[in-house]
């Protein structure tokens, strides 16, 4: 749920998507901040595959 408002009313605080939900302030910007740096994790793994040359050997971005 903290996703789907934070992406359909995305002028809602923090504090407003904590009190919709009944949750704590900390528990909103934690989760947010998590998707947010995946999402940034995602687009990463999507622009190197589109700069890999063909030919190339695959990889995977989730490798360590």
């Amino acid at each position: 749920m903290v996703s789907w408002l934070d992406c359909f009313f995305p002028k809602l605080s923090h504090s407003d998507i904590a009190t919709i939900l009944d949750v704590s302030q900390q528990l909103v910007s934690r989760y947010l901040g998590e998707r947010q740096r995946e999402k940034a994790r995602w687009k990463e793994c999507r622009e190197a595959q589109l700069k890999r040359k063909p030919g190339s050997l695959w990889f995977s971005c989730w490798t360590v």
